[in-house]
């Protein structure tokens, strides 16, 4: 007979809370079991099920139980003598069966705009599709060369990069008034990746260097539907890497924007004295960055298949917490959430999209293997939409 064990059952964030319980368990409850033992127990106390069963994760000393509790108790060396409290979340469901969306070429950038998905197309054209009637809603011409990176300003302007070597600053790509390049810069070799806040953009390129853009050009012009193509001067241009920057991003702290690339380098940037504030060292080529909003986790995705988890609360040059394995492909994109601080969605060229919960390092909560060739670009609205994009030709589509 397997030995009996205390628990202290709890949640704080369940849609089915119930209060601190204690329980005797065997110690050889796998996950299932202990599932069925709170359904029970909910039952009893008769909290309102569904008829679609729910499903928890559980969370000993922070880290999710995946195994049994043997298992987990013996990995973790936690004493069976004292009482162990475990806390159940409700379980997040996979992306119901995607939908696909044709692209006459690679589908290269995206981004999520409201019930829209914007994508920036190797036929140096942008398409609007709507995420919930999968269909296409406009397409606009904006590159006689491949598309690499669009993003958003606000729900007038949109950017697009390319491998022309310009940034184009668009209006009218979000509605259905005609499209006009308001703003034009350049750097001197094909753009490899964009990013923005309220006030910069910020661009990364094959010539190494990330360039900073004012914005508040555009904000202090009233009169944009009259303005003239201009040529948009950088304020800054950051020399630091010694490779492709492959991707950016602007920081939490509004002063700071942070590059990844090719190099094997994370670095830090303060926009105003514009010079590199801090540098982190991989051991393997950078394709993609994120930035966790709630703890300021830096997670970057490698040419080695594997993510890398950063603490940015230290001044150590090599601050690794975590690296997360499952990819067979380059991981050429990597999406913190921005309702939980604890989980992300990276994309990878073996054609797959994963979804972690950084509180099990061991495999991701699942696994979407869409695409038939390599994932190019990835985005996500937590609990509702993942969309990806690729060398098949294809934007796919799945919600939650």
């Amino acid at each position: 007979m397997s030995k009996q064990i205390h628990i202290l059952l709890k949640s704080k964030d369940s849609k089915y809370p119930i209060t601190p319980t204690n329980l005797s368990l065997s110690l050889s409850t796998s996950w299932t079991e202990l599932n069925q033992t709170l359904l029970a127990l909910l039952n009893e106390l008769g909290a309102e099920i569904p008829s679609l069963t729910p499903e928890f994760d559980f969370l000993i000393n922070e880290q999710l139980l995946t195994s049994s509790l043997q298992d987990f108790i013996a990995t973790n060396t936690i004493s069976t003598e004292q009482l162990i409290v475990i806390e159940y979340v409700d379980r997040r469901p996979p992306p119901s069966q995607p939908h696909i969306l044709p692209h006459p070429d690679w589908v290269s950038s995206l981004t999520l705009v409201g019930n829209q998905v914007l994508t920036g197309s190797y036929d140096g054209s942008v398409r609007r599709w709507n995420m919930y009637s999968y269909s296409l809603v406009s397409e606009y011409k904006c590159h006689d060369e491949p598309i690499t990176s669009v993003v958003t300003i606000n729900d007038n302007l949109v950017v697009t990069g390319s491998s022309d070597e310009s940034v184009c600053v668009w209006q009218g790509l979000l509605s259905d008034e005609p499209e006009r390049c308001l703003f034009k810069g350049f750097h001197s070799q094909p753009i490899t990746c964009l990013a923005s806040n309220a006030t910069q953009l910020c661009s990364g390129s094959w010539d190494r260097t990330v360039k900073v853009w004012s914005l508040t050009t555009l904000f202090d012009n009233s009169n944009l539907d009259t303005l003239q193509s201009q040529t948009l001067s950088p304020i800054s241009t950051l020399e630091g890497h010694t490779d492709v920057v492959s991707d950016c991003i602007c920081s939490r702290d509004t002063n700071k924007l942070i590059s990844c690339s090719w190099d094997q380098n994370v670095l830090f940037w303060d926009i105003t004295t514009k010079q590199n504030v801090r540098a982190m060292y991989s051991s393997k080529s950078l394709l993609s960055i994120s930035e966790n909003v709630h703890t300021g986790l830096i997670a970057t995705g490698g040419s080695d298949n594997a993510i890398r988890i950063w603490n940015t609360d230290t001044d150590e040059a090599t601050v690794i917490k975590m690296i997360l394995k499952g990819h067979t492909g380059w991981v050429s994109s990597i999406s913190w959430s921005h309702k939980s601080e604890h989980h992300l969605i990276s994309g990878s060229y073996d054609g797959s999209t994963k979804h972690w919960d950084i509180r099990n390092n061991k495999s991701p909560l699942y696994t979407v293997g869409a695409h038939k060739k390599k994932l190019l670009c990835m985005d996500w609205r937590d609990g509702e939409v993942v969309i990806s994009g690729g060398e098949d030709c294809q934007l796919i589509v799945s919600h939650f």
